[in-house]
């Protein structure tokens, strides 16, 4: 059979059981968005396949938790799945950790344009459209391990057409097959892409930031397979909500003043991109002065956060600014760590834990240790926990200049 050229949607990670978080002080026009915002992005996706005239869509697992979202997430998903079989566009469903297969209730049937793989071993199906047949696809759902085992995506050796696999988990490029011309991932919220060639392998990520953790543009992927070349990719927006941070650098002898028409110009900027998005900032000032240690100290952070909230955060779409750290590069000063003393020690091992960003090395920092017993009983254990890589690096940030306050004091890093 003659190849033909196709074109497929590739997403993941809706998580449509799971509202925003990490936020507080988030105005009222947001509060209603910030749990609708899964459910708006992932309709934004279906919308896509339509809008693209895709031949079919990949969901690359941890679409919904049946159990935490209740019967909105069901049946919100089964109208946009009929909506795709109207088009006569099927589903190529890969359950992930939240959605095995079986978790799909069972007195409400999926349409017959939605194809669940299973998570005992890879499924090799024929991908067709209006009774053409274009290409195979070998998928399996998660299979309780992270790591992906290339060969078990192996294609039929008798295949001519275009070989998808589809995958939940860790992939390293030297576990995937190459007879496999492009290789759909799930289970990472950030869009990337593991090989580009002579083969594809990639994440398409989660539709929506959750947290300011997950901040910048999140969306889909359009895949467009042209046989004989490599599979060109396009990223389309999905979020309804976007997490951004921006980093503002002064110098030791930046003013208020100054500092306030920086700020405008970044709004400016936001806003004109923003393409009616809502759009929540984390932003930190860097470098150093005088402005800089009242920032930290006083009470001029909170009063332009407020001032930034009056003047941005009113209006539609919105920019809200979450709030406002100071951050001088004390940490990441050579000479202040190679110091032989005890301020050199503190900041090379806060400098130490700073750069472990692994799960593995995450462990290392047991604050909980620290803490008495009627602190543990009241929880605080989760909330030292630092288990949010975002957190974590911020708040380990604030202790290396604190600890430079206590060490130092002030004068000498301002």
């Amino acid at each position: 059979m003659a190849e033909r050229p196709f074109r497929f949607i590739q997403a993941g990670d809706f998580h449509l059981e799971r509202p925003l978080y990490g936020m507080t002080d988030v105005p009222e026009q947001l509060h209603d968005l910030c749990i609708d915002a899964p459910y708006r992005a992932a309709q934004r996706v279906f919308d896509a396949v339509l809008m693209h005239s895709a031949d079919f869509l990949v969901l690359c697992g941890d679409i919904v938790n049946i159990e935490l979202c209740g019967p909105r997430g069901v049946l919100f998903l089964r109208e946009q799945f009929e909506r795709l079989r109207a088009a006569e566009i099927n589903v190529y469903w890969l359950g992930g950790e939240i959605d095995p297969p079986d978790a799909w209730p069972s007195e409400l049937k999926l349409p017959d344009n939605v194809r669940l793989f299973s998570r005992t071993k890879p499924d090799n199906l024929a991908v067709s459209r209006k009774g053409v047949t274009f290409a195979q696809m070998i998928g399996q759902s998660y299979a309780r391990r992270r790591a992906i085992r290339g060969a078990d995506f192996a294609p039929a050796e008798n295949n001519t057409s275009f070989a998808i696999a589809a995958a939940v988990g860790d992939a390293e490029r030297e576990a995937l097959h190459q007879r496999i011309g492009y290789w759909a991932l799930g289970g990472e919220h950030e869009r990337r892409t593991v090989v580009s060639s002579p083969y594809t392998a990639h994440y398409a990520g989660t539709p929506q930031g959750r947290s300011p953790a997950e901040h910048g543009p999140h969306g889909c992927t359009l895949v467009e397979i042209v046989p004989g070349t490599t599979p060109h990719l396009q990223f389309l927006p999905c979020d309804t909500v976007r997490f951004v941070n921006q980093k503002v650098t002064l110098e030791a002898s930046t003013t208020r003043d100054q500092l306030e028409r920086l700020l405008e110009a970044r709004m400016a900027d936001m806003i004109a991109s923003a393409g009616g998005i809502e759009t929540i900032v984390t932003w930190t000032i860097g470098g150093r002065g005088r402005l800089l240690g009242q920032l930290r100290n006083g009470t001029v952070a909170a009063e332009l956060v407020n001032w930034l909230r009056k003047h941005y955060g009113q209006r539609t779409p919105c920019v809200w600014s979450l709030s406002m750290t100071a951050q001088p590069d004390i940490a990441v000063t050579d000479d202040l760590l190679k110091q032989d003393t005890i301020l050199g020690e503190y900041l090379r091992a806060v400098d130490r834990h700073i750069r472990q960003d692994d799960e593995a090395d995450a462990e290392v920092l047991n604050l909980a240790t620290y803490l008495t017993e009627s602190q543990r009983a009241a929880g605080l254990s989760q909330v030292v926990a630092l288990a949010d890589p975002y957190t974590r690096d911020r708040v380990l940030r604030q202790a290396a200049v604190l600890g430079a306050d206590l060490l130092t004091g002030e004068e000498s890093h301002s």
